[in-house]
């Protein structure tokens, strides 16, 4: 019998060194320090900034059933921020003691967390846990009223606790705004986004075709489109790899439609500490066979540890109105761009 329960404590350690190797490997190809896996609640912070790229989402860990819908879009995330799909998510969510060390030891990279929103998964944890906190009020309710027999107090119970979770704002949910004018310039006006960490304001038009989200925001006027946003570099990613990469994306879509879009050049780098910035530029063939040049100007800069603000300026001279030229330049100048 010693001998026995000896053995059922060793093999119990050894699982236990197993699954503490396992998720300071996982945390540490993230990019995050392998001893914060080991720290009750805060692994759970560090874990969803891995995952969905905001460790303030972990609450949703803690609600009654809605942690269990959290959990699942969390492991399909993780999957998915280390360039696996859908049937590596399964094993994740159904035989985590397998494919964890899978992904831990395996070849699997980071490659940053997860940039769809998955606003439907986080409306469905927060519903959820909304109705396991009333589920769990009316349990407490009907022992008290047991206890008590007292079934006044028993019916407070519920309209007491069963206010909805706090859940904020998420990402690509438009919100109302009041925008603040800049002087000397009538046409614009500035909004406040939210990082991970930063406060910025960035430039939108006034009347503008404007939609503004916590961390994102997009304005249209006349031909010119400006857009900002905040996003997280991918771990040893640099702000150079960045552009490069967004602007190969535009290239790449514009060659595809190589019908409409002819002469697409790719301008020099320009490069600053913590800032870089590049253009492309091409025609644009119109539906009366003429071309019309376009350009957009991306502009990244370095915010704080892997956060980075993504900006551009746009411009489609077929939308062109009387207005465009002077617009388009004062856009320029107050997104700090210097126009080839």
């Amino acid at each position: 019998m010693m001998a026995a329960a000896i053995g059922m404590i060793i093999v119990a350690l050894a699982l236990l060194i197993f699954c503490v190797a396992v998720m300071w490997k996982v945390f540490c190809k993230a990019g995050e320090p392998g001893w914060a896996s080991l720290i009750p609640f805060y692994n759970l912070y560090v874990m969803t900034r891995i995952t969905w790229g905001r460790g303030w989402l972990f609450i949703f860990g803690f609600l009654p059933l809605g942690n269990l819908i959290f959990a699942i879009f969390t492991m399909i995330k993780l999957a998915k921020v280390f360039g696996k799909k859908g049937g590596f998510a399964c094993g994740l969510i159904f035989l985590s003691i397998v494919f964890l060390p899978i992904l831990a030891f395996g070849k699997a990279e980071y490659t940053g967390p997860d940039r769809e929103k998955s606003t439907g998964a986080i409306i469905a944890s927060a519903i959820t846990g909304g109705i396991g906190i009333i589920l769990l009020v009316l349990e407490v309710s009907d022992l008290t009223v047991q206890q008590t027999q007292d079934a006044v107090i028993s019916q407070e119970v519920p309209e007491e606790t069963q206010e909805e979770p706090d859940v904020k704002e998420e990402e690509g949910v438009q919100r109302e705004y009041e925008g603040t004018p800049i002087e000397g310039y009538e046409d614009f006006e500035t909004v406040s986004l939210d990082g991970y960490q930063w406060v910025t304001d960035v430039t939108l038009f006034k009347a503008g075709e404007n939609t503004v989200t916590e961390s994102t925001a997009t304005s249209a006027k006349d031909g010119i489109e400006l857009k900002a946003g905040f996003t997280l570099l991918a771990a040893d990613e640099t702000i150079e790899q960045r552009i490069s990469a967004e602007v190969e994306n535009i290239r790449k879509t514009l060659e595809s439609q190589a019908g409409i879009y002819t002469d697409i050049t790719v301008g020099e780098m320009v490069a600053e500490d913590g800032f870089v910035m590049q253009q492309l530029i091409c025609n644009q063939i119109g539906a009366d066979g003429v071309a019309y040049p376009c350009t957009e100007i991306i502009q990244v800069q370095l915010m704080e540890d892997r956060e980075i603000l993504v900006s551009s300026v746009s411009l489609n001279t077929s939308q062109a109105t009387e207005n465009t030229e002077r617009l388009f330049t004062q856009a320029c100048e107050l997104y700090g761009i210097a126009f080839q």
